[in-house]
């Protein structure tokens, strides 16, 4: 009876933190950060993940976050990413394309108007 009790207290306690564990890891908090008025594609970034990986004098120069990104009409269509920045460089490279390492080498922005949302967000964030 005692060993019956003491097996019924255990699966209670790893099923609390299993429970515990499985919420903290789907608790993501995406905030939108711009829009397409042409295309109506929409980029989003994790506030919650973002990581200063470099500064100077408390300003992120170099930073990784969650971002995702896809079109407004076709939820198949999202992407999610963790993506570093350069900030005062204006650069990117995807590290994890929807589960799967790229190896992506850093890219400038250009004229990427929602990766660019993304980064001024994700840069400016962590300054005092």
């Amino acid at each position: 009876m005692v060993n019956i009790r003491k097996a019924i207290a255990l699966l209670i306690v790893v099923g609390f933190f299993t429970v515990v564990a499985s919420a903290s890891a789907v608790a993501d908090s995406w905030v939108m950060v711009a829009k397409s008025t042409t295309t109506q594609e929409r980029q989003y970034v994790d506030p919650d993940s973002i990581q200063v990986l470099e500064q100077i004098k408390g300003s992120p120069t170099h930073i990784r976050l969650k971002t995702s990104w896809g079109f407004e009409a076709d939820p198949d269509s999202l992407s999610v990413a963790m993506t570093e920045y350069l900030c005062q460089q204006s650069q990117y490279r995807d590290v994890v394309v929807n589960g799967k390492t790229t190896g992506d080498r850093w890219q400038p922005l250009g004229e990427d108007l929602l990766n660019r949302a993304a980064m001024e967000y994700g840069c400016k964030s962590n300054t005092p």
